[in-house]
């Protein structure tokens, strides 16, 4: 299994590091811009792809395996990876399925709708808990790798 981060504006850098040396994996960020931060950790592999529209997303579709798992919050991203069978898990802990994200697709949609009739709609969303990130982390890789 291979553990996927669309590291662009991923805020949880740091725990999937984290998390991914308990299970003795090797997560692979892929990202537009050098991640100075994280160079020093020889626990990571680090994709620096062109800049341009979804080069990053392309690069991570063409790589992932069924059953890798994806850190993202990129819905489109996400579906794509569902549909060759890979996991995905948001910025905020929660598992993204094929039901979810085509809700959450339709909730963009309307919400894009809404915006350009000028009509207000509440926001959903927020900052990421890491705390809550990590333990989720942790039990949807457990659960995958014992599975």
């Amino acid at each position: 299994m291979n553990l996927w981060v669309d590291a662009d504006a991923c805020p949880v850098k740091f725990e999937v590091l984290e998390v991914a040396k308990r299970f003795d994996l090797k997560p692979i960020f892929v990202s537009h811009q050098n991640i100075k931060s994280l160079k020093e950790h020889s626990r990571a592999e680090f994709v620096l792809c062109e800049s341009g529209p979804d080069s990053a997303d392309d690069h991570i579709v063409e790589k992932l395996e069924k059953g890798d798992l994806l850190v993202s919050a990129d819905l489109l991203l996400s579906k794509r990876a569902l549909e060759q069978e890979g996991w995905v898990i948001n910025f905020f802990g929660k598992e993204v399925t094929r039901n979810s994200v085509g809700t959450d697709l339709g909730r963009k949609d309307v919400h894009s709708l809404a915006d350009e009739l000028g009509i207000r709609h509440r926001e959903s969303g927020g900052k990421p808990a890491k705390g809550n990130f990590k333990g989720a982390l942790h039990n949807l890789l457990d659960r995958l790798i014992r599975s």
